[in-house]
């Protein structure tokens, strides 16, 4: 009788672990796409947050584990009548997968508050300074005050005028002439005008460079304007809506139009010319503007306007010269 007492229990108890370990099994699985569904709603929300090499990992990591889980469930309903090691297999994975899906999520919520640290971080700044882009070379757009500045692509000082029609304008040449004439040679060789040259302060004569000037006309829409004052206080001044300087191998190329101003145009003209110097001719002129004319390098076509002749300027309508000899700036 005991033994036929021992048949008749066996089977209740292992139903009843096997009931168990489904009920645990079915309570894990819950509790896992109770936590997937938090994860996915969370970078879903936060999808431009998410598009790092980390957040890539963490999604990749999600994905993996929702096949698991569902290959896990899928596996618990075919063993539904099987013994009750099968069962607690899959019930120890699915434990496996809660503690590493409950990590994860720990770990998404620290990135997300890092993040938005980060990003408190950021608008306090900008509330105080524009953030430029990253592929801005120009630090006067965020100047306040006239005064040199540094491009840090360069590693170039360069000045900003910031009291000038409304200001933000990166000074790309000056010269100042004193009682004994200009101080700074202009006349020079044509790595010197690549490079620039002289110094680049308030009251400083110097040349900011060709290559410097290409890369910042090509980072946007960029506009010219060139003033010229005596020491009497008589100004001038010519403003062009467009202006860009080519690429090297083209010898650094003019663009420029859209002329405004009280000056006179000189400089439409030269419009599309190349950049010479005495060691480098490539102007439309028969011989050299710039050794056997001007003695200055700049954009020359046949010559005509230019700010870099060894006298002083010569510009459109005051191409005689006389009225800027006694001219400082410009």
């Amino acid at each position: 009788s005991c033994e036929v007492l021992d048949e008749e229990i066996q089977p209740e108890e292992t139903t009843v672990a096997n009931q168990q370990s489904e009920q645990q099994a079915q309570n894990v699985q819950e509790s896992l796409f109770s936590i997937l569904e938090r994860l996915g709603n969370s970078f879903s929300m936060n999808r431009s947050k998410t598009s790092n090499k980390t957040g890539k990992q963490y999604w990749n990591i999600i994905k993996s584990l929702s096949f698991n889980i569902h290959l896990n469930s899928n596996k618990s309903e075919e063993n539904s009548d099987s013994h009750l090691d099968s069962s607690s297999n899959v019930a120890a994975k699915n434990s496996e997968l809660l503690e590493r899906l409950t990590k994860l999520e720990k770990d998404v919520a620290t990135l997300q508050q890092n993040q938005k640290s980060i990003n408190d971080v950021l608008n306090s700044n900008n509330n105080n300074y524009k953030l430029l882009p990253e592929n801005a070379l120009d630090p006067c757009e965020t100047a306040r005050t006239s005064g040199v500045f540094k491009i840090h692509q360069f590693n170039q000082n360069v000045y900003c005028e910031m009291d000038t029609f409304g200001g933000g304008w990166l000074v790309i040449q000056q010269r100042v002439r004193k009682q004994d004439g200009f101080r700074l040679n202009f006349d020079r060789y044509w790595t010197e005008f690549q490079a620039g040259f002289g110094t680049v302060e308030k009251d400083g004569e110097f040349w900011l460079g060709l290559e410097t000037l290409h890369q910042i006309t090509h980072s946007g829409e960029y506009e010219l304007a060139v003033e010229f004052r005596d020491s009497n206080g008589t100004y001038g001044y010519a403003r062009y809506s467009k202006f860009r300087v080519g690429v090297a191998y083209d010898k650094y190329r003019l663009t420029v139009d859209g002329y405004l101003g009280t000056l006179g145009d000189g400089l439409s003209r030269q419009n599309n010319s190349r950049f010479s110097t005495f060691d480098s001719d490539n102007d439309t002129w028969k011989e050299n503007c710039a050794k056997n004319f001007a003695n200055g390098g700049w954009w020359y076509s046949d010559c005509g306007s230019a700010p870099n002749y060894s006298g002083g300027p010569w510009w459109d309508n005051f191409s005689n010269n006389v009225i800027y000899k006694n001219y400082g700036t410009y």
